[in-house]
């Protein structure tokens, strides 16, 4: 972890902040969640938010690529494999979403629930925690609002989500 880390800290960043009206993802959150659980799967914002990002990689694919160490070849992935990070006993541990592009919001939201269940009982394996092509960092879950995450080598982008908050506008 600290060489992963110390190599990330060397990769030039460019930070962009914004904030988006999420008035319908928490009303289609409300009106699936029900349903979700009747299929024994808790549903959050997640699987929205990482089926958005594959459409967004889908449209700028720079975003969902490598560097070699040099610096000089650009290399595309053709499968959306999102990392996020995720609160065990163990500790956070940072499996990936496989192959988002071909997958539903609701095979995602199977897919993290899977995960977690995995990583709560220390069993994932290698293929789930390595290969992510992006990563999301959700500092909104302990109550941030911004962040400036730290590049996962080799990947040349990572998103960060901030707190849900009720805004009012005059």
């Amino acid at each position: 972890m600290v060489k992963t880390m110390t190599e990330a800290n060397s990769i030039p960043v460019f930070g962009y902040d914004d904030e988006y009206d999420v008035t319908e993802l928490v009303n289609f959150k409300n009106h699936v969640k029900d349903v979700t659980l009747e299929s024994g799967v808790k549903f959050t914002y997640m699987p929205v938010i990482i089926k958005a990002v594959s459409l967004a990689l889908s449209q700028y694919p720079i975003l969902n690529s490598s560097v070699d160490a040099t610096c000089e070849n650009i290399i595309y992935k053709a499968a959306h494999n999102i990392s996020i990070a995720m609160d065990t006993a163990d500790g956070l541990i940072v499996p990936n979403v496989q192959n988002v592009q071909s997958l539903s919001i609701m095979d995602i939201a199977t897919e993290l629930n899977r995960l977690q269940a995995l990583g709560n009982a220390g069993k994932l394996g290698t293929s789930e925690l390595t290969g992510g092509t992006f990563s999301l960092s959700n500092i909104g879950a302990i109550g941030g609002t911004y962040a400036r995450p730290v590049i996962l080598p080799p990947n040349v982008a990572i998103g960060a989500l901030g707190k849900f908050q009720v805004r009012k506008f005059n």
